[in-house]
């Protein structure tokens, strides 16, 4: 199951994103720090933000201060306010493991669709989350679009590989006066699902146009598996997925019944800090170096797949493992 987690964050939370960036492109290349935050939003382009995010412009707006000035937009924070939310997007597991598996022009291609997904993903939610007005906040009015910077990371916390991108959104906006409030979260909820459909959708168009890859039928979720993507080789690179499926048998076991809530406590009693120290090179493109070591095991390697998806020996077969045309195959 793949779905857009959101999460309420609390005064101080922003220095976990500015820890995972990267500070130079060495650290970046080595895999030890991600590349800085991007703004997203109509929200941000308002205030003139757009391209890379600073490190100063990101904490000022997270505080509810304009990114460049540090003027206050709107009231302060109060103590126990919510600053912002973490919006998580990120593609089926099949997307990652080919981003991890394929060339350059293949990760190139992985990451630009995932940042289209995002782009139509803040767009729908700019025309969606709005504000209140009004004694007691009675009144609903529309909002002028979001505040967002986006902080792509490349791995899961296990090291497995998944392009996936945290949208820290400013609890800001402005509403049809012009004047800043924070945001209605109810919308945020509300639409949530709504906005990671479009994000899903437009980052298989984008693969479908770029890289020709066909979809399986999607799940109740809309999630889509890769057309002829061995399923053992998502399943090598899935050892974070493993972990809380053990942990939600365990649970079972003990007679607890499987819910969204139990699932939610399994993620979170499952999770573990993110690693730098053991990652492995990256490519110029921002993509891993072909890593045999979880799909050799599983009689699986880059080498698999030839020509314009063409097999070659020593591979698994089988339905599950026969590759779509053109898959993870260099196009001239």
């Amino acid at each position: 199951m793949v779905v857009a987690d959101l999460a309420k964050l609390s005064v101080g939370r922003e220095d976990y994103y500015v820890r995972e960036v990267a500070h130079d492109r060495e650290e970046y290349l080595s895999g030890h720090g991600e590349s800085p935050g991007r703004w997203y939003g109509a929200g941000a382009a308002a205030l003139g933000q757009q391209g890379t995010a600073t490190t100063e412009g990101f904490k000022r707006i997270f505080e509810g201060r304009h990114p460049d000035t540090g003027e206050l937009l709107g009231r302060a924070h109060g103590k126990g306010a919510v600053p912002g939310w973490d919006l998580v997007l990120r593609p089926v597991k099949d997307v990652g493991v080919l981003y991890a598996l394929g060339d350059e022009r293949v990760a190139r291609a992985v990451m630009s669709a995932h940042h289209e997904g995002i782009v139509a993903a803040v767009a729908y939610l700019d025309a969606h989350v709005g504000t209140r007005r009004g004694h007691g906040g009675h009144q609903k009015v529309s909002g002028r679009g979001l505040v967002v910077v986006g902080f792509d990371h490349r791995t899961s916390r296990e090291g497995d590989p998944l392009p996936h991108t945290h949208l820290i959104i400013a609890n800001r906006t402005q509403g049809p006066d012009g004047r800043w409030t924070t945001l209605d979260g109810r919308d945020l909820y509300a639409h949530r699902r709504a906005a990671d459909a479009i994000y899903r959708a437009a980052y298989q168009r984008s693969l479908t146009r770029s890289l020709g890859i066909a979809w399986q039928e999607a799940d109740r979720w809309g999630n889509r598996p890769i057309t002829g993507m061995p399923t053992e080789v998502v399943r090598g690179f899935s050892k974070r997925n493993q972990q809380i499926s053990e942990r939600l048998a365990q649970l079972e076991e003990q007679g607890r019944q499987r819910t969204p809530a139990l699932v939610r406590f399994a993620v979170h009693a499952t999770r573990q800090a993110k690693r730098h120290e053991a990652r492995r090179p990256y490519t110029a493109a921002g993509g891993p170096r072909r890593e045999r070591s979880g799909s050799t095991r599983i009689g699986w390697s880059p080498g698999c797949v030839g020509g314009r998806g063409r097999r070659t020996g020593g591979c698994p077969t089988g339905p599950s493992s026969a590759p779509s045309a053109g898959w993870l195959a260099p196009r001239g």
